[in-house]
Formats: structure tokens, C-alpha cells, sequence
């Protein structure tokens, strides 16, 4: 469990940035075998990672990618470093990058991207879940009872006062400095 907590950790670190930016970023990984060597742990895995954000009320998946990893650690101190993150290079390439550095007997859930897939996107998506529900103001959309009227968003209260100087221009004749 511990193994894997840290993966996950890992893959977060790994993908955060290489994709369209939401306001919270997840991963699973589904350990499909590991080698020891030494020091080393290899974990052999598929990786989902999602970003996620609240859009127009709800929960969205922004960005994110599910990809056959190989993670090795070292546990010193009863601690997880990273030693490396590899992931197989697109197109033509794929499937040849899998063989050639999973081992024969993991090729086929490592080329099988629908195998964990569901499963994978459900807990991702339950963590985000879970992150929001206990993170109300990162929800754009959150607003405080004490700062909008009650049952009103920031974008009603905005679009409200868009429409009012929009008026005033139009009644009044009344310009600021674009015009």
C-alpha cells in the first residue's frame, strides 16, 4: 500500500505540468508486477493521471493520461526515493518500447490500455471528488454566504454589474478612459 501510495505520488509529480492545468491532479496506479534488484524496486504499472477543476458547477476532467510506467524506486529509512519513471515514446514506437523493457510475461496487460482503464478513471475521479467536497474554495464557482447574495455565483454577481455599467453608458453617455 505504502508502494503504492508513492507511485501514485510520483506519477503526480512526473505529469503535473504537461498537460492542460486544472486545480487538482490524481493518479492511480494499478502494479501489474515488480522486480527487486538489490536496493532497486521495479514496479511495472499502468498509470492514470487526471487533472480535474470545477467548471460551471460540476466536476470536470481537464487533462491527463493513462500510460504503461515502469518506476523504479530504492527504500532507504523506510522511505521511497525514485531512482527513474520511464514511459514508452507514441506511435510507431509503443508497442516496441513496451517489449522491449516490460517482461514478456506482463506484455499483454501492458499493451491492453482498456483493462484498468474504468477502474483507474473512477478512483481518480472519486479523489477528486473527495478533494473538493473538503476543499470548497478551490471550486471557482464557491462563494461565500457573506461575500454574494444568497443562491448567487461571483459570475452572476459579475454579469449583474457588467450589465448595469453597460446601461449607464448607454443612458448616460458615460465613458471611461477606452472609450
Amino acid at each position: 500500500k505504502k508502494l503504492t501510495a508513492f507511485l501514485e505520488q510520483t506519477a503526480v509529480e512526473q505529469h503535473s505540468g504537461k498537460y492542460l492545468e486544472g486545480d487538482a491532479r490524481f493518479a492511480n496506479c494499478r502494479i501489474l508486477g515488480t522486480k527487486k534488484r538489490g536496493k532497486a524496486i521495479t514496479a511495472y504499472t499502468w498509470t492514470f493521471y487526471q487533472e480535474y477543476s470545477y467548471q460551471n458547477g460540476k466536476l470536470e476532467s481537464v487533462s491527463g493520461s493513462h500510460i504503461p510506467t515502469i518506476i523504479t524506486v530504492t527504500k532507504e529509512n523506510g522511505e521511497y526515493q525514485l531512482v527513474e519513471y520511464w514511459m514508452p515514446r507514441d506511435g510507431a514506437y509503443y508497442a516496441e518500447d513496451i517489449k522491449a523493457h516490460f517482461p514478456f510475461h506482463l506484455w499483454l496487460r501492458a499493451l491492453d490500455s482498456e483493462r484498468y482503464a474504468d477502474r483507474q478513471k473512477k478512483a481518480c475521479r472519486e479523489l477528486a471528488e473527495e478533494y473538493f467536497k473538503e476543499n470548497p474554495e478551490k471550486m471557482p464557482e464557491f462563494v461565500e454566504v457573506a461575500d454574494f447574495p444568497m443562491g448567487h455565483t461571483k459570475f452572476d454577481i459579475i454579469n449583474f454589474a457588467a450589465f448595469h455599467i453597460l446601461f449607464a453608458k448607454f443612458v448616460y453617455g458615460i465613458k471611461n478612459e477606452n472609450g
